[in-house]
């Protein structure tokens, strides 16, 4: 319709700021302005200039199922295309294998969702998960947050990466990308690193008084 190409019109300027999914109203108000111009330079009869402001542009947001996996492909891209460069990626018809377990990313994705969800139930959280529709993209998650990240240890493949409760609502990596304490996490490497090169300790179960 002309009110839809009026609104198209308008987003080249500014794609971001102006995403009618975003920013909506700015957008339209945006387009009634291509269509007062195209009815003063002689595009435009009245007739067909009012019946284009007037009319409503339904915005169909395309749905898209959530995905676990796809913070762990999302760092896939970002890699290949870091080391052999946009051209290769998209058309050098490449076959990326990779170490990612996607159904053991899925039932971590669950289990962790559901006890996120209880958390937030039980502390009452003012903004929730589960009052976010489906097919929403690019918000400000104030909702509790959570990731996973597992390795398995004797091949140090990773199977699963999970970096927010949905990558859809924010493609923030909280695995790779937020700077966070590793805490008692770190703990091992110090306790190897004390017997193996320290020699301190005979095993690693033995009990070492941090009070000495």
């Amino acid at each position: 319709t002309l009110a839809e190409c009026a609104l198209l019109a308008r987003i080249p300027q500014a794609p971001t700021y102006l995403n009618p999914r975003l920013h909506y109203d700015e957008v339209v108000r945006r387009s009634k302005f291509v269509l007062a111009q195209m009815y003063d330079l002689g595009y435009i009869d009245e007739t067909a200039y009012y019946k284009a402001y007037y009319d409503t542009v339904e915005i169909k947001t395309r749905k898209k199922a959530k995905q676990p996996s796809d913070y762990f492909f999302e760092y896939v891209r970002k890699y290949v295309e870091q080391k052999y460069g946009t051209s290769m990626l998209y058309n050098g018809g490449l076959q990326v294998f990779t170490t990612l377990d996607l159904d053991l990313t899925n039932y971590a994705d669950s289990v962790m969702n559901n006890h996120l969800g209880k958390f937030e139930n039980k502390l009452n959280y003012d903004v929730k998960y589960d009052e976010f529709p489906a097919d929403t993209f690019d918000i400000d998650t104030k909702y509790v947050q959570g990731g996973v990240f597992a390795i398995e240890p004797n091949t140090g493949y990773v199977r699963v990466m999970i970096g927010g409760r949905n990558f859809n609502h924010s493609k923030f990596n909280r695995m790779l990308q937020a700077r966070r304490q590793p805490g008692s996490a770190f703990k091992p490497f110090i306790y190897t690193f004390c017997r193996m090169i320290l020699h301190i300790g005979n095993h690693p179960t033995m009990l070492i008084n941090s009070t000495a």
